[in-house]
């Protein structure tokens, strides 16, 4: 029952956020960092071309719509927005 319950609690959780995944240079990663919500903190990982980075984080769905051209005009780039399954804290 409990494992039932965390999955569920996972999926209504999941109802009100978005998935952001993002290219973006490595100077122009602080600026876009200042901008971006997170649950905790956005993930970072090098990408194969030189100073450059995946950003991913979490945020509220009805933010999605305002940031996203913001996060443009910061430097992001392949900026994608994805639903997300479940959610646990």
């Amino acid at each position: 029952m409990e494992k039932i319950a965390l999955l569920l609690n996972g999926a209504l959780n999941a109802l009100k956020k978005v998935g952001l995944k993002m290219n973006a240079k490595k100077k122009d990663i602080p600026l876009i960092l200042k901008k971006l919500p997170a649950i905790k903190k956005p993930t970072i990982s090098p990408l194969a071309t030189k100073d450059w980075y995946a950003l991913e984080t979490i945020i509220d769905k009805k933010e999605a719509k305002k940031i996203i051209p913001e996060l443009k005009k910061l430097g992001a780039s392949g900026i994608v927005e994805y639903n997300i399954n479940k959610l646990v804290y």
